[in-house]
């Protein structure tokens, strides 16, 4: 659960105002599919293979004031 809304949080976070977030759910055999798709300003590809590791947030500027360390999709891994 921890893992959905970390997700959603940031798909929120940096999805600019008017921008959509849209979520669905679905059964691909014995797995529940979940999908977020949002306006904002998504994940570059060579980012995605670290997204669950520490500390591997994706850039930003230095004031952070929209990120955040890279940490809650990590623990919920764990």
């Amino acid at each position: 659960m921890q893992v959905v809304s970390n997700v959603l949080i940031n798909s929120e976070k940096f999805t600019p105002r008017g921008g959509r977030v849209t979520v669905s759910l679905s059964v691909d055999g014995r797995f529940a599919v979940l999908r977020v798709r949002d306006t904002g300003i998504g994940i570059r590809p060579e980012v995605l293979k670290d997204l669950f590791e520490p500390f591997r947030a994706g850039a930003q500027s230095l004031d952070r004031a929209r990120g955040g360390l890279g940490l809650g999709l990590a623990m919920v891994k764990g």
